[in-house]
């Protein structure tokens, strides 16, 4: 579902589509959102984890359902951020996760 909407984010904004074909960096993404609920913050991950990767972390109350979620994270936080921006719109390898806890979501996309 996460892909699907950063694909479409590409779109409206005439990039071509990223390579997320990456299951052990997918993997790697769903760890640190769960490392982001134990500790009940959005964080980024140590560069010794993600060597050569920029990454994008955010943490938002869950509402409507995770589709709209998912869609304000990356059509309104990230899009709004010029650095979260910038790692959806300009890697062509694109690795995420998303996982959610009680009412909050945590996503982690990195690109490189």
């Amino acid at each position: 579902m996460i892909k699907q909407l950063i694909a479409e984010f590409r779109k409206q904004n005439g990039r071509h589509s990223a390579i997320f074909d990456h299951y052990e960096e997918d993997q790697n993404c769903l760890w640190h959102c769960f490392y982001m609920v134990k500790v009940q913050d959005c964080c980024h991950a140590p560069e010794h984890l993600r060597p050569g990767k920029s990454e994008a972390c955010a943490a938002r109350s869950f509402f409507r359902d995770i589709r709209e979620t998912l869609r304000a994270i990356i059509f309104e936080q990230f899009a709004n951020s010029p650095e979260h921006r910038d790692i959806l719109l300009f890697n062509d390898n694109l690795a995420c996760a998303f996982y959610t806890d009680h009412y909050n979501v945590f996503v982690t996309v990195r690109g490189w």
